[in-house]
């Protein structure tokens, strides 16, 4: 009986430990999920937090960019911010420049507009606009088409 009991001891230690590593294993794993999660969670604010700093200077590089070849003129901002959380949209110093063979430089000029609006209505179907105010906008109409000789 006692060489029962004592392979019944090793035998339920052997169990047990197999028991331990399983868990132990689990826990490992665990840790390791969580570790890529705490990653992940923080790669995120960090991109999210980049994007709320430069949005204004993503926004100002894209009309600089993409709206010449749209409008087939010459077109420039000065600069951009939005500050989507506090609800304010301000643009200075935008330019659009007249085609070829007009006298005048620009057929738009824009000093400053700046719009107020909720930000709980960005995640609905209709934005609500507090205020909105424009500083010196100047829009140039010419006397005359140019005329190609």
């Amino acid at each position: 009986k006692n060489k029962n009991k004592e392979v019944d001891k090793i035998f339920k230690k052997t169990v047990n430990k197999g028991k331990e590593n399983k868990m132990a294993q689990k826990k490992s794993l665990l840790r390791k999920i969580a570790k890529i999660c705490l990653w992940i969670l923080g790669i995120l604010i960090a991109i999210l937090i980049a994007v709320y700093y430069y949005l204004g200077s993503l926004v100002k590089g894209a009309i600089n960019q993409f709206l010449p070849p749209v409008t087939g003129t010459d077109v420039q901002v000065e600069h951009v911010d939005l500050s989507l959380l506090s609800g304010k949209i301000e643009i200075r110093g935008l330019e659009i420049g007249n085609p070829k063979g007009y006298t005048q430089k620009n057929v738009f000029e824009l000093g400053k507009i700046q719009v107020l609006f909720q930000p709980k209505s960005l995640f609905t179907s209709k934005i609500l606009i507090d205020s909105r105010s424009f500083t010196t906008l100047d829009v140039m109409f010419p006397n005359a088409l140019p005329i190609d000789i």
